[in-house]
């Protein structure tokens, strides 16, 4: 498939900017985020728990295979990617509605089967993604795209980390890292 320059910049620009906000869904709702364990804390989950919700992040990555078969024999990848990654991230937003609904128990389970529906619908996309991308971006430069736009999306993952972990510490009170180090900054005798 050939594209001119112009489009392939604007291939470039999409996709640095889409794999930014994913890469801010992943930091907020993926695999070891900080905001999935404060919710399991709250949900009252136990060891066991926490065991699963980090095994389920590897344990998904077995489902890749499937973006290959399911857009394998497709002309055009692109309507097949955005839907399956859309529903897989589109399953987080009921995360937040589980403690409403049930009560802890049942919410700690239900939220690890969503958790497993997202992450293994978005492996399959993700997968998928990559196929639908070697489609469009030559493979002389590939590897340059590919650094270009790791280097964006881990700065985004950086940021919103740091941001969402802040965020997070202003709930604890006065044992949050937050509040302790307003509270010795000017406490300081020096300041």
């Amino acid at each position: 498939m050939k594209d001119s320059p112009k489009s392939l910049r604007s291939t470039f620009r999409i996709s640095i900017t889409e794999g930014i906000f994913a890469q801010i869904f992943l930091s907020l709702l993926g695999p070891g985020s900080v905001f999935l364990t404060k919710f399991g804390v709250m949900l009252g989950a136990l060891p066991m728990h926490f065991g699963i919700l980090s095994a389920i992040g590897q344990f998904s990555q077995i489902f890749q295979p499937l973006g290959l078969l399911f857009t394998r024999s497709l002309e055009s990848r692109k309507k097949a990617v955005i839907k399956i990654i859309t529903v897989g991230r589109f399953l987080g937003i009921f995360y937040g509605i589980l403690p409403l609904l049930f009560p802890e128990y049942t919410a700690i389970w239900i939220f690890l089967f969503l958790f497993l529906c997202s992450t293994s619908i978005q492996a399959i996309g993700g997968n998928a993604w990559i196929a639908w991308i070697a489609d469009i971006i030559p493979l002389r430069i590939r590897g340059r795209f590919f650094a270009v736009r790791t280097q964006f999306l881990m700065f985004a993952g950086l940021i919103t980390g740091i941001i969402g972990s802040l965020f997070i510490d202003l709930f604890e009170g006065e044992t949050s890292v937050l509040a302790v180090g307003i509270r010795n900054f000017f406490n300081n005798p020096e300041f």
